[in-house]
């Protein structure tokens, strides 16, 4: 368990009334700036929490893993084309 002494706390709150949130939390490790926890607060005032631990980092995931097709009618823009 983190406390603030091992975690910036990170406060995101949305500029108008869309997202059907007040705010999000993001606990971030001090001195490796991995996201360690996720509390988002809903409109209604329920806080949901997730908890990140065991990460690993530069791990490979095979490509077939992942689908994705472009919906009928969207726009793809190829970025540094």
């Amino acid at each position: 368990k983190g406390s603030e002494e091992t975690q910036h706390i990170l406060r995101l709150e949305p500029k108008g009334e869309a997202g059907g949130y007040s705010e999000i939390l993001l606990g971030v490790n001090k001195s490796t700036y991995d996201i360690l926890r996720v509390s988002v607060r809903d409109a209604a005032g329920n806080v949901t929490t997730l908890r990140f631990s065991a990460m690993q980092k530069g791990v490979g995931i095979k490509d077939g893993l992942f689908q994705f097709q472009v919906p009928a009618g969207a726009d793809v823009v190829e970025l540094g084309q």
